[in-house]
């Protein structure tokens, strides 16, 4: 009807046994989802199928029944759907959708086989405006023309310019609102979309143990420092069950030994009558790797804190797409 040739069908699945029965039914809720095996069986009959009519899939994975920017939990379901079924697959790109969010790229390794993502709630903040109208005229988008290729035409634009959506997100308030179409009201929305997404991350720190929780520490540490274009040091302050009480970032520039200063960790520390700290600055680089002064402020500090009885856990080193914890490399 588009008149554009169809390229790849879509085909939806998860591990869900009443989304994915055979025979039309529905599984009770409380049944066993379906193994990674078990469903690419089925993916390889829909295969046959959509063979038949001279169509190429796509895969769309849903890593959870409901979908929906909801934090990392989700992002870690989808992620490994992706992992358990990629091995058994029929041909085709493998793309996440549900249970996608601002975690996801984070936990996607450089050999991960994901085709693509989906992010919905990145994607409604920029099209609200466009939404908001179609709603008051009455109609869905997707039978306003006119609105709905305004909409095509933004999404086509912000990806050509910025090369990808991380472009999008990371871009300055000046070259955002440079663009045709795009303002100050939209990149509060982003940024409102992405702050919301770091204040969940946070609030599940403040819920768990952060040494039991090392995948959502990281995912936190990284959604608040990496886009950052010099080095800020942070520091969680914990209690006695490695809970988070704060977050604060206490020193901005080059992290050395003449920046970072042991006197303001402490007291900051006993201000917040901290049992432990977890430290983490960022390499503007992209490049995790601890440096030697890296290693050497972690140790004054380490030392400083145990005078007074405070533990110090780790220290994080964020870089790209890589976050390098100094006692897993036994540096501390």
């Amino acid at each position: 009807a588009s008149g554009v040739p169809l390229q790849r069908l879509a085909v939806s699945c998860g591990l869900e046994r009443g989304a994915n029965a055979k025979d039309g039914g529905s599984a009770p809720a409380a049944e066993t989802p379906l193994s990674a095996r078990e469903l690419a069986g089925e993916l390889w009959q829909r295969f046959a199928l959509v063979r038949q009519h001279g169509l190429k899939p796509l895969w769309q994975l849903d890593g959870r029944p409901m979908s929906g920017d909801v934090g990392a939990g989700t992002a870690r379901s989808a992620v490994k759907l992706l992992e358990a079924l990629r091995p058994w697959a029929p041909p085709g790109p493998l793309q996440l959708a549900g249970g996608t969010n601002a975690s996801t790229a984070a936990l996607l390794g450089a050999n991960s086989g994901a085709a693509g993502v989906a992010f919905g709630g990145v994607a409604r903040s920029l099209l609200q405006p466009l939404l908001q109208h179609a709603e008051q005229l009455g109609q869905p988008l997707r039978e306003l023309p006119e609105l709905r290729q305004q909409a095509l035409d933004l999404a086509r634009k912000l990806l050509t310019v910025f090369g990808s959506l991380r472009g999008v997100v990371d871009a300055t308030v000046a070259d955002f609102c440079a663009q045709p179409g795009m303002g100050a009201s939209k990149y509060v929305m982003l940024q409102a979309a992405l702050q919301l997404a770091q204040r969940h991350l946070q609030e599940g720190l403040q819920r768990s143990d952060c040494l039991s929780s090392s995948l959502l520490t990281r995912n936190y540490l990284r959604s608040r420092l990496r886009r950052y274009e010099r080095e800020v040091f942070l520091c969680l302050f914990l209690d006695n069950q490695n809970r988070v009480i704060a977050a604060e970032e206490l020193f901005h520039g080059t992290i050395d030994g003449a920046t970072v200063h042991p006197r303001i960790v402490v007291d900051r520390a006993l201000y917040h009558n901290a049992a432990a700290l977890i430290f983490a600055h960022n390499h503007p680089s992209g490049v995790a790797e601890p440096s030697q002064a890296d290693v050497g402020i972690t140790r004054r500090l380490k030392n400083a804190l145990g005078l007074i009885d405070i533990r110090t856990l780790d220290h994080f080193v964020v870089g790209d797409t890589e976050v390098v914890s100094l006692a897993e490399r036994g540096l501390m």
